[in-house]
């Protein structure tokens, strides 16, 4: 029989997204300041126990790229191995956060979605609008080599123009697409 929670560790795992026992952090919904808060400390935590393997259940709908950003490095630098398993969705932020995982695995009728993103400059002179446009350009240069490093892993000729073609507008893969392209390592049973 399971051994039963205590009450404590229910608290944990409902209000702050994490299951010390299991070492595993939940991280969903959108990329934002709260949600990269939450999950630096989750991670911070988890690794300061034990280097023992962390698993992240993401189910991710994108947000802010730098953030993104953020917790891409946050994973991709951790001494622990971690494995994100994609509960539902990995789209635009969350599919490049996603490549920083040792093991990336999605439920069966999960979703990954690439695409450039955008940006949103708004009442300001037209100098800081060409400076904006120019971060976002390197932006673009960081995520497309996030992504090519993974996909060249699996598929050694694929080309750069090939990736830019499906970033240019929502490219969204079922597992066995991410799988071919490189994006996924398995199905989750």
């Amino acid at each position: 029989m399971a051994k039963k929670p205590s009450s404590g560790a229910v608290e944990l795992f409902h209000m702050f997204d994490i299951h010390n026992e299991s070492r595993t952090i939940f991280t969903g919904h959108e990329t934002n300041d709260d949600c990269f808060e939450r999950f630096c400390k989750n991670l911070h935590h988890l690794e300061n126990i034990s280097v023992e393997p962390i698993t992240i259940k993401m189910n991710n709908i994108g947000g802010d790229g730098i953030i993104g950003l953020a917790m891409y490095d946050l994973i991709a630098k951790s001494k622990c191995e971690i494995t994100i398993e994609v509960i539902g969705s990995a789209m635009s932020a969350g599919s490049f956060i996603l490549q920083a995982a040792d093991k990336r695995l999605i439920n069966a009728n999960g979703r990954v979605m690439i695409h450039y993103g955008s940006i949103g400059i708004g009442g300001s002179e037209a100098k800081t609008q060409y400076r904006w446009v120019e971060e976002s350009r390197k932006f673009d240069l960081i995520m497309e080599s996030i992504y090519m490093k993974r996909i060249k892993e699996k598929n050694p000729d694929y080309t750069i123009g090939s990736l830019r073609k499906l970033l240019a507008h929502d490219t969204i893969l079922d597992p066995e697409q991410a799988i071919d392209l490189g994006l996924i390592d398995g199905v989750l049973k």
